[in-house]
């Protein structure tokens, strides 16, 4: 949303349609993101008839995420302390959903 307004002076942070086509596509570029260094972001006519496009870098992505993974950190530390275990104690970790293919995640 940002970059768009940025670019275009618009704000679509009230516009549904936008932010649900802006969304599908971050959705997708996070996934090509696992496998890539790079991808775009590709939205003809996201608002007022204005197209947005935006290379993102796994870096980029990363640092915008950074804060978010950092607190997915606490809930397992607590699920270590609960189960009287050590991060050397634990063997395996399965990962689930769409965010563990993310190279950062894992």
């Amino acid at each position: 949303m940002d970059e768009f307004k940025k670019k275009t002076s618009i704000d679509i942070s009230k516009n549904k349609r936008a932010l649900s086509r802006l969304r599908n596509q971050c959705e997708k570029i996070k996934r090509q993101l696992s496998e890539a260094l790079s991808a775009t972001i590709e939205c003809e006519e996201l608002a007022e008839g204005e197209d947005f496009e935006l290379v993102l870098t796994r870096a980029k992505f990363e640092n915008l995420c950074s804060d978010l993974w950092r607190r997915c950190v606490i809930p397992l530390n607590q699920v270590l302390e609960y189960a009287n275990l050590t991060k050397q104690e634990v063997d395996e970790i399965v990962l689930v959903g769409g965010s563990s293919r993310i190279p950062n995640v894992q």
